[in-house]
């Protein structure tokens, strides 16, 4: 039995004992997912309104708050006592951290209430806030809407419901003074009868804008799980090449040393290009049969230089676009030349794009051996662009290397012996890239502020030493002891100031209300956000009304959150640092007051939303400017903003690389005296430092005009400069290439490891002056002259002549010159020419206007820039008669105003003629009355110019509204028509015999329907309103 016993207990041990490790092991696995679960939930912050914060019954508030989360946030919630509010999902790119959320609450009754924002992590876990917000104030009496029934009176109404008249109309501010018309809907207030809901069909003014659809709560109230949300996806940036293949090109093939796996006796290699046999190389002698060898320079390396860069590289000329070819077959001597080593062979495709000067290091080639080739290829006229042949020990060093913060650059110091050759400069190196030249008795350069602040977790080297110039580059020392700037790790983070500049407002819409307020909608508040920072304003006022915003206006941002008018709380702008993984949101929300009842949202009390807008993306690490435009609300605005880098934060992501400038033109136009204008922008993360800067003037062929130096330019990160110099002239289309040389390292040179050639010359797009038409102003005296840049390129601050010739022997009006002339392609300028009617007179024979006569602007096409303007005509205009249907004989009057319209109008007639008062040539119920005129009873004749529009405008009115039987109703009748010099105004000839009045057919003739009356009680034929009547040319003159 005690043996039994002992069994027994061991049994329950290890039972218990393997019951603790199954809870331990589930504790572990609950323990490891709550940590999960902690590290993804989201940490939700409500920035406004506060805790215990006090807000008015009835008035708006708008809710800020945002989410952060590890994982991303996919969805954020917004409630109130219970009920959800508002939804941000999570933006297209997939979830975001921080996501930001903005959302309207207003209550109508006093008390405590709970504001709840729930956020959603992209793995499903969840974190909210609370603030507890107590609503003050009187609740306002609540407005109803009452429909006028048949009888009723503004007094009876309000004796109904218990008030004065005066108080009804008050609240209803839009009444007809003529009364009430029933159906109409009557604004009253409280009682039994107003607190009912609106009618169906009732109109409350439009409806308050949405953001998209009724919002719907994530499966359950706070506290539930959320959809896993998509992966993000970052569009890529496309640069385009800058040399196109397929162009003939002259080539300059370099082999600068050679490489190999051990140290022979000799070297030489059979080279072929472009498909060509291969040749023995060196060949000295121009002796393929004679043995020749590389000379070396110890540890494998091999002098190509001599034999194959230099005067001595290999020339030849492509056009067909395709990769140049390189084969290489090396052997190297052991044994008193007795061993022979095929040390393998070497095929290379080297494409257009590394045709750019560049020295490169081949694959290595192997055999019985291995060797590698050091090359580069370039246009023949280019300059070698390469690293240095090798590194010469014996060359004395820079020492002393300092960095100089207060200067912000570096300092050496150099003292060469007195035997040693001098040298042609010092390379400054940062990570062991070459960023510019230093000339010989140079002690320090100047450093862009970019290059003192490294990305957390690297740092940044920088080294110099001195060179000797030769082919392709001479020997170089050896480095100077490194100066290296480690990241801070409490500033290593990137930072930014956010700057809000402009909101612009298009059609805002609006709800039919009109409040005490100024401006189309109002009164209005809001605020702009970035991430959890705000700047808010506030245009409501309980004393004088309140401040609104208008229909298609530009506001500075400042003007209203800096203003105390507008109750704002600061200027809008605001330092962002963004830890690892997390997105800037930039935003606005604003609302409009309303007033009266609001106990559901849609009810016309209710605040409405403007607009509201907002973008979150990763923002780059060099300065940049944005606009934000509505996404929600009735009405349509926009904002801009300027995004900078906090001087002090890193200019690169970790593992970026060198932060490196990157000039550009942005723009090229002539100025005075043909200089040219370039508009440079440097779009790189670090600025131009101090460096000078050559710019070569050269024309689209490639033949270079001119070269002038900027002597310690400076251009930090988006920054811009207009250059001008006396030696940039334009004498026709022209191109500029910045920094020709390289001589400054650049952010566009990486692209070249990616095999983009992107350094070359921008060319210029011209502007092109056409003359689109000319006028005159008979009153001041002076012709107008409309001109248009029909051309691709922009005329820049120019002086614009116009120069005018008569035809005919007038006077000749005096040049004008219109300074600061700016047109943008297809944009025009309305110019002037003083030109006194008196002088005017003497150009009837015509005459021709000319933009630019001397050429001056540079422009595509010299040859348009002349409009003629043809001569005038001595005319006459007759009134052969009118028409009108039988029933209105006594019921119309005719009016027909005429006149020569140019910059002004010059009238020549005015007539009107009144049916009942003259006599019908015949009247016919069937056919209508006519009334016919001959000789001078309705006759003018005139001058006009040819540049002037005979305008001829005809009115039948009549006493009294009638009706056809097609259900038409006429009470006035008109037409107009414009004549010009291309159609001789509309005339013709005068009839020899008959003069003008009796011309029966041709040009001359015209015949106006006004209108077409139907009886068909009478006729199945339409009686017309009509006038007929001549224009001819007057033989006899004006």
């Amino acid at each position: 039995m005690k043996k039994r016993g002992c069994i027994l207990w061991g049994a329950a041990a290890g039972l218990l004992a393997l019951v603790a490790l199954c809870l331990a092991a589930a504790t572990l696995v609950y323990m490891q997912a709550r940590n999960r679960a902690l590290e993804s939930q989201p940490l939700v912050l409500i920035h406004f309104p506060g805790n215990h914060e006090q807000v008015r019954v009835g008035e708006g508030v708008v809710v800020h708050a945002s989410a952060r989360s590890k994982s991303g946030i996919s969805r954020v919630e917004l409630w109130a006592d219970g009920e959800l509010l508002t939804v941000r999902d999570h933006p297209e790119i997939g979830p975001a951290s921080p996501l930001v959320l903005t959302g309207r609450w207003q209550t109508d009754s006093r008390g405590s209430h709970v504001l709840l924002v729930r956020a959603i992590s992209a793995d499903g876990a969840e974190g909210q806030a609370t603030v507890s917000v107590e609503a003050i104030g009187e609740v306002e009496p609540a407005l109803g809407g009452h429909l006028v029934a048949e009888g009723e009176t503004i007094e009876s109404i309000a004796a109904q419901y218990g008030v004065d008249p005066e108080e009804l109309e008050a609240l209803n501010p839009d009444l007809d003074p003529g009364g009430l018309a029933p159906g109409y809907e009557l604004m009253v207030p409280g009682g039994d009868l107003a607190a009912e809901e609106p009618t169906a069909g009732e109109d409350i003014g439009d409806p308050a804008p949405t953001a998209g659809d009724e919002p719907v709560a994530d499966g359950r109230a706070p506290g539930g799980p959320a959809d896993v949300a998509e992966d993000m996806g970052v569009p890529e940036d496309w640069i385009r090449h800058a040399r196109l293949a397929g162009q003939p090109v002259s080539l300059r093939v370099e082999a600068l040393s050679l490489q190999t796996d051990a140290d022979y006796e000799g070297l030489h290699c059979y080279i072929g290009l472009a498909g060509n046999p291969p040749r023995w190389y060196p060949d000295l002698d121009g002796d393929q049969a004679t043995d020749e060898s590389f000379a070396p320079l110890g540890g494998g390396r091999w002098d190509a230089a001599e034999q194959l860069a230099g005067e001595q590289a290999l020339i030849l000329t492509r056009s067909d676009g395709q990769p140049l070819s390189l084969d290489a077959a090396c052997v190297g001597i052991r044994g008193s030349g007795t061993d022979a080593v095929e040390l393998g062979r070497l095929v290379l495709e080297i494409p257009h794009e590394e045709w750019d000067g560049v020295t490169r290091r081949s694959p290595e080639a192997s055999g019985e051996g291995s060797f590698s080739l050091e090359y580069r290829v370039a246009p023949a006229d280019e300059r070698p662009h390469g690293i240095p042949l090798w590194l010469d020990p014996s060359m004395t060093a820079p020492t002393d290397l300092q960095l100089q913060p207060r200067r912000l650059g570096l300092h050496w110091v150099y003292r060469p012996r007195g035997d040693e050759e001098p040298i042609d400069g010092f390379r400054i190196y940062l990570n062991g890239m070459v960023l510019w030249v230093e000339p010989p008795n140079s002690r320090s350069t100047d450093l862009p502020p970019e290059w003192l602040y490294p990305p957390c977790g690297e740092s940044f080297v920088f080294t110099v030493t001195a060179f000797r110039q030769g082919f392709p580059d001479g020997p170089e020392s050896m480095p100077a002891a490194p100066v290296i700037i480690e990241a801070d790790p409490e500033r290593c983070r990137p930072r930014w100031i956010v700057t809000f500049l402009t909101l612009t407002t298009y059609n805002l819409g609006g709800d039919g209300l009109y409040e005490d307020r100024s401006g189309d909608v109002g009164p209005a508040y809001g605020f702009f956000y970035a991430n959890d920072q705000q700047a808010s304003f506030d245009g409501r006022n309980e004393t004088w009304g309140g401040l609104g915003l208008d229909h298609n206006s530009e506001y500075g941002v400042d003007e209203l959150t800096d203003s105390a008018t507008w109750a704002g709380s600061g200027p809008a702008q605001f330092q962002v640092e963004l830890v690892d993984g997390e997105m800037l949101t930039l935003g606005f929300h604003i609302d409009e007051e309303n007033t009266g009842r609001c106990h559901d949202s849609d009810d016309p009390g209710c605040d409405d939303l403007v607009c509201e807008g907002d973008v979150t993306f990763l923002p780059s690490l060099a300065a940049s400017e944005g606009t934000i435009d509505a996404r929600a609300g009735e009405g349509n605005c926009a904002v801009s903003y300027t995004l900078v880098p906090v001087v002090g934060s890193p200019s690169v992501e970790s593992g970026g690389g060198v932060p490196l400038p990157w000039l550009t033109v942005e723009d090229l136009a002539v100025g005075e005296a043909s200089q040219v204008r370039i508009h440079v922008r440097n779009i790189g993360v670090a600025g131009w430092a101090s460096r000078d800067l050559k710019v070569e003037l050269l024309r689209p062929t490639a033949e270079s005009i001119a070269v002038d130096t900027w002597e310690d330019f400076s251009l930090g990160p988006g920054e811009t400069a207009i250059l001008e110099s006396p030696l940039l002239v334009a004498d026709g289309p022209v191109c500029i290439l910045l920094d020709p040389d390289r001589e400054v390292a650049q952010e566009l040179d990486t692209l070249e490891d990616r095999g983009v050639h992107s350094r070359g010359p921008v060319c210029m797009d011209l502007p092109d002056l056409v003359i689109l038409g000319v006028e005159y102003d008979w009153e001041a005296g002076r012709g107008i002259v409309t001109v248009q840049n029909q051309g691709e390129g922009t005329l820049d601050e120019r002086t614009v002549e116009l120069n005018l010739h008569p035809n005919g022997g007038g006077l000749a009006a005096p040049p004008a010159e219109h300074p600061g002339i700016t047109l943008a392609p297809r944009e025009t300028a309305v110019l002037t020419m003083t030109a006194p009617g008196g002088v005017h007179s003497t150009w009837f024979d015509g005459y021709e206007v000319t933009v630019d006569p001397g050429n001056e602007i540079l422009e595509s096409d010299d040859v348009n820039n002349s409009f003629t303007v043809p001569a005038g005509n001595h005319l006459e205009l007759e009134v052969g008669g009118f028409q009108t249907p039988y029933p209105a004989r006594n019921l119309t009057e005719f009016r027909i105003l005429v006149s020569a319209d140019s910059a002004g109008s010059r009238p020549l007639a005015d007539w009107t003629i009144q049916t009942d008062e003259v006599d019908p040539s015949s009247c016919d119920r069937h056919m209508g009355c006519k009334w016919t005129f001959s000789g001078d009873e309705y006759e003018t004749k005139f001058d006009i110019a040819g540049e002037e529009v005979l305008r001829i405008t005809v009115y039948a009115n009549l006493e009294r509204r009638m009706q056809d039987d097609l259900g038409h109703t006429f009470t006035w009748m008109a037409a107009q028509w414009d004549y010009t010099a291309q159609d001789n105004w509309g005339a013709g000839g005068e009839d020899a015999r008959n003069g003008c009045t009796l011309i029966t057919e041709g040009p001359g003739v015209h015949r106006w329907v006004l209108g077409r009356y139907w009886d068909y009680g009478v006729t199945d034929e339409d009686q017309p309103w009509s006038v007929t009547f001549f224009l001819c040319e007057d033989s006899g003159g004006g």
